[in-house]
């Protein structure tokens, strides 16, 4: 055996005898690694599971409570609507349209209103003549609504539940009548919070976890021992696990009264988990839970290093045997010619001589080198034209959005500037001190502050052929589309007014048609709320929905008067004819009434608590001796006072009215 020849079984022979233990410890250590990986994963899925369960526990009454407090407002507003409604003479027929046309616009889906016997003489359920009884044998669920009539609760909510009728999932909610005894009931087609259950619920957790191949096997067992949660793949074998004997022994530890710990144990195919499910925030215990994991990816892996040891193997004897030939002088001397031209390279010197003329494996190297070098000066070539090119294209994008910033920049003054006009002209149209003073009767101060450059508040106070119309509004949003829509409405009412259109009811709703034209052609989204009132002599007579008018009487007492019933938003619908009301005050001497628009009740302070009607009614009331003026300069200093350096999110307008 020659030289070289035992050089090369000797070095193998020592690097065998150096790399099999290794081997053999990597792959235990690449064992107990997967296996403590395996057993976490499912310890992090245990506490998935049951932040799963008390998350469940805790969103769904919330939302369900929320769904209830807005029913209950929503069943109120329909208490007083139909209340309302009977005052002003409509018919039954009618009444019945206008709650299916708010079952069409809401998200409720039934309205039941009945008579003091409790017959649902309004509804918007056609071909169903419903009376409810006070016998839970005849009504399981409608009996409870029987209190409603007796007096004997304000209010009954029922938890979301299956019909007996249809089985489909709706939660109902009813209200006492406002002006007589009845029962004004709605009801909600709620099976959406079975489909929230089921999402944020453990069953889709579970499911997904199954589905995603996770986990082979899931049982959750609750505390008193009953199975909440039994999912498998298919392709496991249930009776070969004998999962009936595993959740025995649990019923016999959860009897034992001793703390389940976590206990795990690995056979040929699967990571057997068994552990307490524990709520983190509160410490309870939840449940227990029998996690099985395949082990598939844990033979991959053993595998894979197994290959991964014989790789190593393998390039180690390949290392041996190369290192044998560096001791050669044959190829120590092309390595490091190869070397200089590597170094050479670095310093883009790409024609460097090399041994090409060779006929071994040296010379086949050194070819190649070559012809990388060769590619290498052309790529090279190309990187430097393509930079350039680049260059230049970013030099011209530069440039152009230079342009664009120039031309934003003009677009912004000229922005600026339309908005300073139309600001102006709100400010030019608001009355003067003179046209107030020149009301006989009454003394009256008004004040207005936009939130924003141009302002969607409106008030007015317009005096033509002896009558007097007193104007005030809130159009949504601001900015010039909403400055320009008040501005409209000012110079309706001023046009209707000089027209001597005397009839309340028709000056509103032709200036509603006027609004409502204008908005659809500038396809605007903007509407208001407006209130008019026409005085005469000691009477005001209120048209229009707004906020409450506020009056205080000279003997002391507070009427606050409530506009919803008495009109409708401003530019929403083409005719409002039917939904128009008024109402007729008679004022007495010293009396003051306040109108204002929301940005007074509900401006903020920096720690979110809003201004409010009670403060406003407090400030009023301790200066109805004082004039018009004064009571504004108070109450708007006590708004201010209350905002203090906190934003200003609304318009704010109020005006003071006092009987001479």
């Amino acid at each position: 055996m020659r030289l070289q020849q035992r050089l090369l079984f000797f070095t193998s022979i020592l690097l065998l005898f150096a790399l099999v233990p290794t081997i053999f410890g990597l792959t235990w250590l690449t064992r107990q690694s997967l296996l403590k990986h395996s057993t976490e994963s499912a310890t992090q899925i245990a506490q998935m599971l049951a932040h799963s369960i008390a998350h469940l526990k805790q969103i769904v009454p919330e939302v369900e409570q929320h769904i209830s407090e807005q029913m209950i407002t929503q069943a109120t507003i329909l208490s007083y609507y139909v209340a309302a409604a009977e005052r002003q003479g409509l018919d039954t027929e009618a009444i019945t349209q206008q709650l299916k046309q708010i079952v069409q616009k809401t998200v409720l889906d039934e309205i039941w209103i009945t008579d003091e016997h409790g017959h649902a003489y309004l509804h918007n359920i056609d071909g169903i003549d419903f009376t409810f009884s006070p016998l839970a044998k005849e009504q399981p669920q409608a009996h409870e609504f029987w209190h409603l009539l007796t007096g004997e609760q304000p209010a009954v909510i029922q938890q979301a539940r299956k019909r007996d009728v249809d089985k489909e999932m709706y939660k109902y909610v009813g209200v006492q009548g406002v002006d007589k005894p009845r029962i004004v009931e709605v009801g909600y087609h709620i099976s959406f919070l079975q489909a929230l259950e089921r999402q944020l619920g453990i069953q889709s957790l579970v499911e997904q976890l199954i589905q995603d191949g996770h986990v082979s096997g899931i049982w959750i067992i609750n505390n008193d021992k009953s199975l909440l949660i039994s999912e498998v793949t298919e392709n496991i074998d249930i009776a070969q696990l004998d999962i009936n004997k595993e959740i025995k022994h649990i019923y016999e530890m959860m009897d034992s009264q001793q703390p389940i710990r976590i206990k795990h144990q690995l056979t040929d195919d699967y990571l057997k988990l068994v552990t307490p499910l524990i709520n983190n925030d509160s410490g309870e215990k939840l449940g227990t839970a029998l996690i099985y994991l395949p082990m598939d990816e844990m033979s991959a892996a053993l595998k894979q290093e197994w290959r991964l040891a014989i790789s190593i193997t393998a390039i180690a004897l390949l290392i041996g045997f190369i290192t044998v030939y560096a001791l050669s002088i044959f190829l120590t001397r092309p390595v490091l010619e190869l070397q200089q031209a590597v170094k050479n390279l670095a310093h883009e010197k790409w024609d460097t001589p090399l041994p090409v003329d060779r006929s071994d494996e040296m010379g086949d190297l050194a070819r190649m080198f070559k012809s990388m070098a060769f590619e290498l000066k052309t790529v090279f070539e190309e990187l430097e034209s393509r930079v350039q090119e680049r260059t230049m294209e970013l030099e011209a994008a530069n440039e152009e959005i230079s342009t664009l910033n120039e031309q934003l920049q003009a677009d912004n003054v000229r922005m600026s500037m339309e908005l300073d006009v139309t600001r102006r002209l709100q400010s030019m149209l608001l009355p003067h001190e003179e046209e107030l003073q020149a009301v006989k009767g009454l003394d009256i101060a008004g004040f207005m502050q936009p939130a924003a450059e141009v302002g969607g508040d409106y008030y007015d106070v317009l005096q033509a052929n002896e009558h007097v119309k007193i104007a005030i509004g809130d159009v949504t949003g601001h900015g010039l589309e909403s400055g320009v829509l008040m501005l409209m409405v000012q110079t309706a009412v001023r046009t209707l007014l000089l027209n001597d259109e005397k009839d309340a009811l028709k000056f509103i709703n032709t200036l509603n048609k006027v609004i409502y034209e204008n908005v659809q052609r500038m396809r605007s989204d903007r509407n208001l709320s407006l209130m008019l009132l026409d005085y005469e002599a000691e009477y005001l007579y209120v048209t229009g929905q707004h906020e409450e008018i506020l009056i205080f009487r000279a003997n002391g007492t507070i009427e606050r008067i409530d506009t919803i019933d008495l009109g409708f938003p401003i530019g929403l619908e083409p005719d409002i004819t039917h939904l128009a009301y008024g109402v007729r005050i008679q004022l007495e001497i010293d009396d003051v009434v306040i109108l204002y628009t929301d940005g007074i009740t509900e401006a903020e302070n920096k720690n979110k608590t809003l201004y409010g009607i009670e403060r406003l009614c407090d400030v009023v009331k301790n200066c109805t001796h004082c004039s018009a003026e004064e009571i504004r300069q108070m109450v708007i200093k006590d708004v201010l006072r209350h905002i203090g350096s906190h934003r200003i999110y609304d318009d704010i307008t109020l005006l003071v009215l006092k009987r001479e």
